[in-house]
């Protein structure tokens, strides 16, 4: 009794600063929405049809656009615009190849700030991982399978970087990512070809 009556005195306090710092996403209309897209829509038709959304990814406002179809037929505002937004390749390599997504920065938890999404040439190999809004100011690095398990990895303490270094911390993540998702699928994350892109 004694265990239980702490526990929920530890969940009340944690609910608390939750709303004094990052509420829960379920908390906002828009909060709903970004969780729909980015953990569930955005997440399944990845590994539904990966080479059908690496298609829309590479050509120019491609996400907007999706998020804008998928607005209009969820009948919501959509939450994203063409400025706010933004798709980068930042690894091409046959077997482990790496998109990222940056995303608004979130207001609730657990948004994603970043969603990378990882895939070989073949599709045959994928990995969904998003740096999510923590309630405290922090953020987690996660992963989600397409049987929609959620795997929480380590506690990150800012997910925010200065303009000024933003190159270099994207490159620090992205490399952290690789070679995660390499061990998690026995790939080696330093092969020797190095391709280029497909221009859309």
């Amino acid at each position: 009794m004694l265990k239980s009556l702490r526990s929920a005195k530890l969940l009340h306090q944690r609910i608390r600063r939750a709303k004094a710092v990052k509420p829960l996403y379920f908390t906002s209309d828009v909060g709903k929405i970004r969780y729909a897209f980015e953990h569930q829509i955005l997440r399944d038709q990845f590994f539904s049809n990966p080479s059908q959304l690496i298609r829309i990814l590479m050509v120019k406002d491609g996400l907007y656009e999706l998020s804008s179809i998928i607005s209009q037929k969820m009948a919501w505002n959509n939450p994203y615009s063409r400025e706010n937004i933004q798709v980068d390749v930042l690894r091409w390599n046959g077997d482990i190849n790496l998109i990222s997504i940056q995303f608004p920065e979130p207001e609730y938890s657990p948004l994603c700030y970043r969603v990378h999404l990882f895939f070989s040439d073949d599709f045959s190999t994928l990995g969904y991982y998003t740096i999510e809004c923590g309630i405290d100011d922090n953020a987690f690095l996660c992963a989600w399978d397409k049987a929609d398990n959620h795997k929480q990895y380590n506690e990150i303490k800012s997910a925010v970087w200065p303009d000024e270094q933003k190159g270099l911390w994207k490159a620090i993540e992205a490399h952290v990512l690789i070679d995660l998702h390499a061990e998690n699928n026995k790939l080696n994350p330093n092969p020797d070809k190095n391709e280029q892109p497909p221009i859309c």
